[in-house]
């Protein structure tokens, strides 16, 4: 049975009673409590004197008194009883539970209730005896959890019960990170399910820990355990992480690779030499240095740096292995020929005559040859006295004729073990004698990747203190920062633990940086700081513009830094574009450039840009990148230009139905595109408004400033009347026709009357419509702007429609049709201003019941916009075709454009014409019976009734209400629901229509409304 009391103590305490959370005001209300549940029975002696030490006798068992009261009073029941005055306990009579009771009744089978220590984080003031039991009981639930932890983890282990054993070990570890025995016990769990990768992984973790924070090495035990795994991974290899060190995490495979190969070596088996390959970074040299440092018996290491301005000089690789060859020669006085010594001198390489390096002219094969045997011959004396190991590193800078020796000894020796790192895509030599010594099992070549996203998380938990934050946010930006490489990890999160940015460079990448510029020259360190300014990737022709060099100049460098791993290439649309292999490099080089350099540079690519702008395919992206050079250029006012031609372009204003393609820059072929979140919008807004209040001090005396503003404001009202913001919308729009006349900018002043006409329309104002078309069209023919008069003879032909002057309003849309489609270019540039001509004319007829010519219009202006990125026009046409059809009765295609319009609408905000598509959709599904569907519109048109402002919308849903509600009344339909939501009597919904609909445009929807009600009314 469920106890009604419960109590949580095994972590941060919890009280519930029938399953819901108890808090009580004061601590030692709890305090009290928990006592009694560990102890079962106490006296009030020695609670008063636990939890009130300082206090009177008196005092302290009144408060004890008080807390007992407060306790039962919040449990609702006496759990604390005293069966005499002098004692407490818990009463046996009422259910309590605790996870302390469960866990001391079976603790091996009880471990997960043990989730952290006794009260965790309790504490209560002035109460020192009472903390003091607090602290005890820790240590006792504690060493009782180790105890039973570690007795079920050996029989598990022995019994080959896997679940659970590994998550019970590590919580060992957790307690206790430095007590050997729980690794081993890891590792040799890991050892009997053969995940011999993980072996290897803990070993490294404890090795690195215990060297890291004590100075000492694993015990005996350990190593034993270890060796054992090493002899059964040469047939099994699994890629695991391997320790807490970030150069070495997830390097398992690797450095099994090598160890094994490398006790082969000191067995005197047959082994291969290591060769590791990867990016600058990735680690190469750290995880060879990791190896060399374990202690393997009688070993020697020979290590040389190859280095890019040395590669010319012959044989320069083995001047240092030479001299530490010598040394221990002479050390362990070795007896060697008189060759040796003659071969040291010949090549200035003795250690005591360290005379000039000898010129290429002095070496040939022959000489190679007798070299190779010398050297043979040497290695093999000190190979009796120790294991030989030479480390060449960044051996893709080795000279050819260090190469060429080295190849030799490596084909023809046994005597040392080589351990190489080279970086990816070395030259055409590098990569002949890898393929050669791979071809002949000499040596294996290991190829070192970045990590990926995961394993930088599992690296910044190892690596970052327990009590730093690590969000997803924050993993994303050290994985983006570092490329999941181990030089700039190890850095950052050095950074990290002091509180540091993430995308400084600090000295040790600038050097590691500096190192891959050391054979850049200066045409192409021209060209690296041009490519600097572009984070993704920089255009072959802006190189070009700015350096003033040609195309195939350009290549030639590019591919001479391509061969150096600074660069690698990329084709996007048959474009070519080159980036940088690391980002850090591309900071670095961007960087060390001054301030003054920086802003001279960013505006002549910007001005490159531009210049292009009009030939660009992505026109909206390479607005923002002009917009971030001029910024970057301290350019302001030309960068918010940019800014605001791209918002131009990509803010969706779909109460601007039939927009003119000039000022829209939608994708023509992505036929449902999804507008930017308004949230979005609305904040690049407020930001350009805030940075142009900013400016206005400095350049509110310019012309160019108030053109801009001009600019700004008529955006900002396009949004805000979009998003039925009117009283905003329209005094910005009234702005920008206010300053237009002020500066004399006939362009603008048109738009700005093109807005006021649109807002008429959207609140069915023929009157306000008429003066601002008047006013718009006076100013275009001034200018002889034709085609802005031919937008304003369809906005004029809409007036006279409105008003019912419908031979007129015939006459006006088809000379706008006319003016609009006078050139190819124009016809392009208004195919949805002609398009909406051909739809008014479709209404004009539908009007008149010319309906096979309506439809004939309306497939025409449907033709020009399918295809196209004019959506908010078409479904306004599908909209429209299906009334006209269903005026006509064929119901089944009048269904087939309403739908077609429906599917538009879910990826759409607009409100036009919304209303009306569902109302014809409900009088089909009327006509059809299908009652359920009815009420689902019904439902959906009156729930956004309150939303409308244009009232024809109001007007159509009241029709459709009418419509309802009669056939309700009549008994034609039945639905309870249905009558529930039309409350009204019929002559309210009557009336209602008639009040909003249009008597010239709703002239069908009314008389099919009078002649249902004439005999009602």
């Amino acid at each position: 049975m469920k106890a009604i009391l419960e109590l949580e103590l095994l972590g941060a305490p919890s009280i519930f009673v029938k399953g819901k959370p108890i808090f009580f005001s004061f601590a030692k209300v709890s305090a009290l409590l928990y006592y009694l549940a560990i102890n079962k029975f106490s006296t009030r002696d020695e609670v008063a004197g636990l939890l009130w030490p300082n206090m009177p006798d008196k005092s302290a068992k009144k408060n004890l008194r008080n807390t007992i009261y407060q306790a039962n009073k919040e449990l609702g029941a006496e759990y604390i009883l005293s069966p005499n005055k002098a004692n407490l306990q818990m009463n046996k009579e009422l259910l309590v539970q605790s996870d302390t009771d469960k866990f001391l009744l079976n603790p091996s089978e009880h471990l997960d209730l043990y989730k952290d220590e006794f009260l965790k984080g309790f504490f209560v003031k002035n109460a020192e005896e009472f903390n003091e039991w607090v602290e005890k009981s820790r240590k006792f639930f504690e060493q009782k959890f180790i105890q039973s932890s570690y007795q079920k983890v050996v029989n598990d282990i022995q019994e080959k019960r896997t679940i659970g054993v590994e998550k019970n070990i590590r919580r060992l570890i957790a307690l206790d990170e430095y007590d050997e025995r729980n690794y081993q016990l890891l590792m040799q769990f890991y050892q009997s399910t053969n995940r011999n990768s993980k072996v290897i992984e803990t070993y490294y973790e404890l090795s690195n820990l215990l060297s890291q924070d004590l100075g000492i090495q694993p015990n005996e035990l350990t190593q034993k355990i270890y060796n054992q795994t090493l002899d059964l991974v040469k047939q099994k290899k699994k890629q695991k992480e391997v320790s807490k060190n970030i150069s070495f995490f997830g390097r398992a495979e690797e450095i099994q690779t090598i160890d094994i190969n490398l006790n082969d070596f000191f067995l005197g088996n047959t082994y291969q030499s290591i060769v590791v390959e990867g990016e600058f970074g990735v680690g190469k040299s750290s995880l060879c240095e990791l190896i060399l440092k374990r202690e393997f018996e009688a070993k020697k290491v020979f290590k040389i740096t190859c280095f890019k301005s040395e590669q010319t000089f012959p044989l320069n690789a083995w001047q240092n292995i030479v001299q530490q060859m010598n040394f221990i020669v002479k050390e362990k006085h070795l007896a060697t020929s008189s060759e040796w010594e003659n071969f040291c001198e010949k090549v200035s390489l003795n250690p005591e005559i360290m005379g000039p390096l000898i010129t290429d002219k002095k070496i040939d094969v022959n000489s190679i040859s007798f070299f190779t045997r010398l050297i043979s011959e040497v290695l093999k004396k000190i190979s009796e006295h120790f294991n030989i190991i030479i480390f060449i590193e960044n051996f893709q800078w080795i000279d050819s004729w260090s190469l060429s020796l080295l190849t030799s000894l490596m084909l023809h020796q046994k005597y040392c073990f080589f351990l190489l790192t080279v970086h990816k895509n070395s030259r055409n030599e590098i990569q002949d004698f890898l393929h050669t010594i791979a071809h002949y099992n000499k040596a294996s070549i290991i190829e070192l990747e970045p990590f990926n996203k995961r394993e930088v998380k599992q690296i910044m938990q190892n690596s970052l203190p327990k009590k730093q934050m690590i969000t997803p946010t924050l993993i994303k930006q050290l994985y983006n920062e570092s490329e999941g490489k181990p030089l700039f990890l190890t850095e950052y999160i050095n950074q990290l633990k002091m509180g540091s940015r993430l995308n400084f460079l600090t000295i040790n990448i600038k050097e590691a940086l500096d190192f891959l510029l050391v054979d850049v020259e200066n045409t192409e360190k021209k060209i690296l700081e041009v490519m600097s300014y572009f984070k993704e990737g920089s255009p072959l022709s802006i190189i070009e513009d700015i350096l003033q060099l040609t195309e195939q100049e350009i290549l030639v460098k590019i591919i001479s830094l391509e061969k150096k791993s600074i660069l690698i290439e990329s084709t996007s649309d048959n474009k070519l574009s080159f980036y940088f292999v690391h980002s850090k490099l591309r900071q670095y080089i961007y960087e060390k450039q001054t301030i003054a350099q920086r802003r001279i540079m960013h505006e002549k690519i910007a001005n490159a840009l531009a210049g292009k702008l009009e030939k660009n395919n992505d026109r909206n992206s390479l607005l923002l990148l002009i917009a971030e050079h001029y910024e970057k250029a301290e350019k302001k006012l030309k960068a918010i230009d940019y800014e605001l031609s791209y918002l131009q372009s990509i803010l969706y204003f779909q109460h601007e139905l039939f927009p003119v393609f000039d000022e829209y820059s939608y994708p023509v072929n992505n036929f449902m595109s999804k507008p930017m979140k308004k949230s979005l919008e609305l904040g690049s807004l407020q930001t350009i408004e805030k940075r142009l209040e900013i400016l206005e001090s400095e350049y509110s005396q310019e012309e160019e400033f108030h053109l801009l503003l001009m600019k700004f404001l008529y955006l900002q009202g396009r949004y805000f009347i979009n998003h039925d913001n009117y009283d905003r919308g329209i005094a910005s729009i009234q702005q920008v026709i206010s300053k237009a006349k002020e500066y004399h900018n006939d362009r603008y002043l048109i738009r700005g009357y093109r807005q006021m006409v649109y807002y008429s329309i959207q609140t069915d104002n023929a009157l306000e419509m008429e003066h601002y078309n008047n006013q718009a069209m006076n100013v275009a023919i001034k200018l002889n702007d034709y085609e802005s008069v031919g937008i304003l003879l369809r906005l004029q032909g809409l007036q006279n429609l409105m008003i019912g002057k419908l031979t007129e309003a015939k006459r006006l849309f088809q000379e706008s049709i006319n003016a609009l489609t006078i050139s190819i270019e124009v016809k392009d540039r208004y195919v949805s201003n002609i398009a909406a001509a051909y739809d008014y004319l479709a209404e004009i007829e539908r009007l008149e019941e010319n309906y096979e010519k309506a439809i004939y219009y309306q497939k025409k202006a449907i033709k020009l916009c399918e295809g196209t990125s004019f959506t908010t026009s078409l479904v306004i046409f599908y909209v429209n075709i299906g009334v006209t059809l269903f005026v006509k009765q064929d119901l089944s295609q009048s269904e087939y454009y309403l739908k077609k319009a429906d599917k538009i609408y879910e990826e759409l905000t607009l409100p036009w014409k919304r209303v009306e598509k569902d109302v014809f959709l409900a009088l089909i599904k009327l006509q059809r019976k299908n009652e359920q569907e009815v009420l689902v519109i019904l439902r959906r048109v009156n729930n956004y009734f309150s939303h409308l402002t244009n009232s024809r919308d109001k007007g159509i849903v009241y029709f459709l209400n009418a419509v309802v509600k009669y056939m309700l009344d009549k008994g034609i339909v039945n639905c309870y629901q249905m009558s529930s939501l039309l409350e009204e009597e019929q002559t309210f919904y009557y009336k209602k229509t008639i009040e909003n609909l249009s008597p010239y445009r709703d002239s069908y929807e009314l008389n099919y409304l009078n002649q249902m009600y004439q005999n009602n009314l």
